[in-house]
């Protein structure tokens, strides 16, 4: 497991599995929305030939959110303010 701060209130937390597809990472943001243009953490970056997808989200409206809008494959990151993502790799 590694970590990182990529803001002044975020941080993101990576779990290694055994196999690349096993990989999870887990971005938590304390504060207002947040724009990683670039987004310059290597952590951030997913396993080769895949792309991030969100496998649970605090937003989600199952736990009183307000949902979520898609998780981009590739480019900037857009994180929502006061919100936990746990993202998984897809090929």
């Amino acid at each position: 497991m590694d970590g990182a701060v990529v803001g002044a209130e975020a941080f993101v937390l990576r779990f290694f599995g055994e196999n690349p597809g096993d990989d999870r990472l887990l971005v938590v943001n304390l504060g207002r929305d947040l724009f990683l243009e670039p987004a310059p953490e290597p952590l951030l970056a997913p396993p080769e030939g895949a792309s991030w997808s969100v496998m649970w989200a605090s937003e989600d409206p199952r736990y009183g959110g307000w949902g979520m809008p898609s998780w981009p494959t590739k480019g900037n990151w857009h994180l929502q303010g006061e919100t936990a993502l746990v993202l998984r790799p897809k090929p």
